[in-house]
């Protein structure tokens, strides 16, 4: 089988999401798929020869990211594409930070309810979330036509997906991280 699997750097060195792909990478390589590597960067990744990187330029959106993402795996002709979080063409979706206007949702409960009141317009018209807005919106609007799935790392990430993004409940799955 040929799988993409796209994440933004991959580093293991910087734990959490770089650390996490390492080792699922590693798992896939040792079954024998052929894997080819979408991201910006590699760092450290210590990876098998049978894996493919396929170096993207250094982006400054996420749109812009999610773009080329998008023209390396069609170019790739995957029969999987999973994707940790940022691109928009994809099989699997796993975006291991959850979904991001859902954290800004929660975010905003930290503060009092009349800081609430102006900081929500405000941060509405900034260019880094006007960015992020219409990001998100493509992101999942891909999610929505067909037949994806959507891993969430916790219930209240599957909740977002299902509340928040309107992706219907038997698209996602929740896979709570594991320990080795």
């Amino acid at each position: 089988m040929r799988i993409g699997l796209v994440i933004d750097d991959l580093d293991p060195r910087r734990g959490g999401m770089s650390q996490w792909c390492g080792q699922f990478i590693a798992e896939v390589a040792k079954r024998g798929h052929e894997l080819h590597l979408i991201s910006q960067g590699f760092g450290d990744a210590g990876l098998l020869p049978q894996v493919t990187c396929h170096k993207m330029p250094r982006t400054r959106t996420r749109n812009e990211f999610a773009t080329i993402a998008s023209q390396i795996a069609t170019g790739l002709d995957l029969d999987i594409v999973h994707d940790m979080g940022l691109g928009w063409h994809y099989d699997i979706f796993q975006p291991h930070g959850g979904s991001y206007e859902g954290w800004l949702a929660r975010r905003l409960d930290f503060y009092p309810a009349w800081i609430r009141a102006f900081k929500r317009p405000i941060d509405a018209i900034t260019p880094r979330h006007r960015d992020f807005d219409r990001h998100w919106r493509r992101q999942y609007a891909a999610g929505r036509d067909g037949n994806k799935t959507f891993v969430a790392l916790s219930k209240v990430v599957a909740d977002d997906f299902i509340g928040l993004h309107h992706i219907r409940p038997e698209q996602v799955t929740l896979i709570y991280n594991g320990v080795d």
